[in-house]
Order: C-alpha cells, then structure tokens, then sequence
C-alpha cells in the first residue's frame, strides 16, 4: 500500500496487524520496527500538519524503542528530518539528519 500511495489502505492494515487492539502480544522486533517506520511514512504521506505531527511521532517512536535496528532506526531519522524540514524546522531537521549520518554507536 505504501508502494501504490494508499495511505489510509497502509494505516488501517499496519493497525490491524501490527497496533490494533486485537494484536494479542507485542514483540519489540525489527517487524515492529518496521511497521512503525512504515506508519510514519503513511502519515508523512498523506500531507497536511496533522498529519506531519503524527509522523514525527512514529518516527521517534522509532527511534526510541528500536535503537538496535540500525538499518530502520537511520530510515526513520532521514524520515524526521524531512518531517521536521516540513513542518518549517530547519534545526531539528539538520539534528536529525547528522544523527542518520551517525554509525549506530
């Protein structure tokens, strides 16, 4: 879905499988990580500053619970930055963007 732009088909399915209340456990994996980071993607997306808002959130989420997952959590920090570059701040989005630069250390 996110590949074909279908955001909102990419949030519902994401949700269902992944965030949804029927998700009986939750693995902190690289799938979660995944998901998350794809989250993002759907609300950067869709556009619009509620929408932007809601990706940053996923993107730190990212960033937060999955530092391990190197290739995903750097995804999400080039994600943040365009996301903060967006939203009009180019600070954030340069700290974020040295951070993607960084080796995972």
């Amino acid at each position: 879905f996110i590949l074909r732009k279908q955001w909102d088909r990419a949030v519902n399915e994401l949700d269902d499988v992944f965030f949804g209340a029927s998700v009986r456990e939750q693995k902190y994996d690289r799938h979660r990580a995944e998901a998350t980071y794809l989250m993002g993607l759907a609300h950067l997306g869709m556009g619009g500053k509620e929408n932007l808002q809601n990706a940053e959130i996923w993107f730190l989420r990212v960033a937060a619970l999955y530092p391990a997952t190197w290739p995903v959590h750097r995804s999400a920090s080039l994600a943040l930055a365009k996301t903060y570059n967006d939203l009009g701040n180019q600070k954030r989005a340069q700290e974020w963007k040295q951070r993607a630069g960084s080796n995972g250390n």
